[in-house]
């Protein structure tokens, strides 16, 4: 995603660099025993004289790689208040399903909840992160935060969640095309809800983000997420959910479940500068 393309430039950018200082340490070719020619000695001033070219470079390209990564239009997060997304925490078999929504007409990029969990002392248990990522205001989105990822039986007593996120530039911020889609599901013959999407837009979907909750006798005790990628104009496109776990990995029974679809939007354009190009 955009965090994955901006990890990969950061990459592509130290590797430039790194080869960059492999030639001028002159260790760029492997020993060999074939004996080649004497060459000419060169004055020591003008050794001197380039070397100092080479660090002027090198110090140009690491100011470069700063400026790139921490001017203002590469990416930022910031804090964002609890009551802008109005959170519903449901804890179920030692998880938290997570529902937020923005109410007012900001977008986010990117939202990251950060849940720590403690005992009764204050003392801190574990923490875990979540991820939602293109947030539309006034749609819920869910997700499952585990208290561990083992198979030990611990319990938290209380938890604190700190949300960040990166807002988004509403002008280039692509439409939500949800509504544009069909669904419908069934559980199919693995036991999994399988669903099929249909893009009944005038564009090619980048992807299409939904989530699935699961019941039993009325009480939510699950969700899942899953969507499709590249959903082109009157195609369709087939994704399945996993069925709801406890801390043992064994799956938990349900009977009812409901479907929903969160957000659909073309092929990703440029925010904020050229972090996402």
């Amino acid at each position: 995603m955009h965090r994955l393309e901006l990890d990969m430039k950061k990459e592509k950018i130290a590797l430039v660099l790194f080869v960059t200082l492999i030639s001028f340490s002159g260790c760029s070719q492997p020993p060999s025993t074939v004996q080649t020619p004497v060459q000419e000695t060169v004055p020591v001033e003008d050794t001197k004289e380039t070397l100092k070219t080479m660090q002027d470079q090198i110090n140009t390209m690491q100011g470069n790689l700063e400026n790139y990564f921490t001017s203002p239009n590469s990416t930022k997060y910031e804090l964002i208040e609890e009551s802008a997304l109005n959170p519903v925490y449901y804890e179920v078999n030692n998880s938290i399903i997570l529902q937020i929504e923005v109410k007012d007409t900001s977008s986010y990029l990117e939202i990251s909840p950060l849940i720590v969990f403690y005992d009764e002392n204050n003392k801190i248990l574990s923490s875990s992160n979540a991820y939602f990522s293109y947030i539309y205001p006034n749609v819920t989105y869910a997700t499952t935060i585990n208290f561990l990822s083992s198979t030990e039986t611990l319990s938290y007593d209380h938890f604190e969640v700190q949300y960040r996120g990166i807002l988004a530039d509403k002008k280039d911020f692509p439409e939500n095309m949800a509504n544009q889609v069909t669904v419908t599901s069934n559980i199919g013959a693995n036991n999994c809800v399988i669903a099929k999407f249909i893009n009944q837009s005038d564009y090619d979907l980048s992807y299409v983000n939904s989530y699935v909750l699961f019941y039993s006798n009325g009480e939510l005790i699950g969700c899942t997420e899953s969507g499709v990628y590249d959903l082109i104009h009157n195609s369709f496109g087939i994704t399945e959910y996993s069925n709801p776990y406890d801390i043992n990995y064994s799956e938990i029974p349900y009977d009812d479940y409901k479907l929903i679809v969160t957000s659909a939007y073309q092929n990703s354009i440029p925010y904020q500068g050229d972090a996402y190009r």
